[in-house]
């Protein structure tokens, strides 16, 4: 027992000296900020990067913006989270929070200016909660929430009601897709939405996310770890160790 016992703290020492002797030159560098450092809540749930090469976070406390060394922190008029956003040509920062939505623009005066789009918003379709998602997509943006999808273009909103509830968006392939509880995947061709993949080819599973494949394929993954690949407006299952093949 005891030879076992002397082999087993023999291999600790070799182990323990051997990282000990890892050279860290060559290793990237990571830093680690710490919810006193960037003075925001525990949780991001969107990052964006503008021209200019500043960094934005969706949080808990509202916007968050970094430029390599500073952080500053911006609040909605309703004090809520920002779940999304999405930063134009123009460097004009879309976020979508609960029950508000807009952006914020330079200011000489104040850094960054909040606009608020509630206003253009047609009094039937007012009352919603978590803007999920913010995309840009033909000169205009779109911002989702459960019930409604809502496009600003043109300064005016036009409101897109689900059949059930919208689950997920997003911009892949150059075209606006979405996901409806009960429809399944939609996309968004002459101002109105039309099913591409029925729900139930996705087992009703919600999406996590769409990347575009070569030059008209789509990558398609769900919350419950599956993936598709979507060509032709035809939905084909994939496997792990398919993944490699989509990249050669």
């Amino acid at each position: 027992m005891r030879q076992y016992s002397f082999f087993f703290t023999f291999v600790l020492l070799i182990c323990s000296m051997f990282l000990q002797a890892q050279n860290p030159l060559g290793a990237p560098l990571v830093l680690n900020y710490g919810k006193v450092l960037f003075n925001g809540g525990s949780r991001t749930w969107a990052i964006a990067q503008d021209s200019r090469g500043i960094m934005y976070f969706g949080n808990n406390e509202g916007l968050l913006s970094f430029n390599g060394k500073y952080w500053k922190q911006y609040k909605l008029p309703n004090q809520t989270i920002v779940r999304s956003i999405y930063i134009d040509a123009a460097d004009r920062i879309f976020v979508g929070g609960q029950g508000e939505f807009g952006y914020f623009e330079q200011s000489e005066l104040a850094g960054l200016r909040y606009v608020s789009l509630n206003d253009l918003i047609p009094s039937d379709f007012r009352q919603f909660a978590d803007v999920w998602h913010a995309e840009g997509f033909e000169q205009g943006v779109y911002f989702m929430t459960s019930d409604y999808i809502f496009s600003f273009k043109g300064g005016r909103i036009a409101v897109y009601p689900t059949a059930s509830e919208w689950y997920f968006m997003e911009v892949a392939n150059g075209k606006l897709y979405a996901q409806d509880r009960s429809h399944g995947l939609l996309r968004f061709d002459n101002k109105q939405w039309g099913t591409v993949v029925a729900a139930h080819q996705f087992a009703h599973a919600k999406l996590s996310g769409m990347l575009t494949i070569g030059k008209d394929s789509v990558l398609v993954n769900l919350q419950n770890n599956k993936s598709f690949l979507l060509s032709a407006n035809k939905l084909k299952a994939l496997q792990a160790s398919q993944w490699g093949e989509l990249y050669t």
